[in-house]
């Protein structure tokens, strides 16, 4: 029996509730919407850089690096620790035999890799950065940055959210 099937064999009265409380989710629903799309000021990289981190405790060396204007206000702290080298050991073989060697072959060159579209600031990971891109060109035909548009329909719109979101945190290492 198919879903339409049980919808048949329902009362009317069941299927004039249904259909009202479609009709009114509607009604409720799209307006809320089209008002938060077009009214609300996201501001997501403005609320993520009001609260930089100190630097962390560290046993080591302490760099810091100057952020780059467009993506942070904030300093990068990076440890960085020694940690002893273990010393090999050498054990004496029974018999010394001379080991044939094949002719070393070069090792292949790690090619970088097509970014994800939604990697709008092709950085290798689809994330937070990506996200505030795409909401500060949301609904324009001619956005600051073009890769917000990930389909290229020629406005960023809910179909490029669609997109973006179903690659969320998706990862391609280093790419062009």
């Amino acid at each position: 029996m198919s879903i339409i099937d049980n919808f048949k064999k329902l009362p009317s009265q069941t299927k004039t509730l249904l259909a009202a409380g479609g009709i009114l989710g509607l009604l409720v629903a799209l307006p809320l919407f089209i008002y938060a799309v077009t009214n609300q000021n996201f501001e997501i990289r403005n609320r993520a850089q009001e609260a930089c981190p100190t630097a962390p405790p560290c046993n080591g060396t302490l760099l810091t690096a100057d952020p780059i204007p467009e993506e942070s206000s904030c300093q990068v702290y990076v440890c960085i620790t020694s940690s002893p080298i273990p010393t090999p050991s050498v054990s004496p073989s029974p018999t010394a035999s001379p080991t044939p060697t094949g002719t070393p072959s070069p090792s292949p060159s790690a090619s970088p890799v097509a970014c994800n579209p939604s990697d709008i600031n092709k950085d290798g990971i689809t994330d937070i950065n990506d996200y505030g891109l795409l909401v500060a060109d949301f609904f324009k035909a001619a956005p600051a940055n073009p890769g917000s548009d990930i389909n290229s329909d020629g406005i960023v719109d809910i179909v490029d959210y669609s997109i973006f979101v179903s690659s969320f945190f998706s990862q391609t290492g280093a790419c062009e």
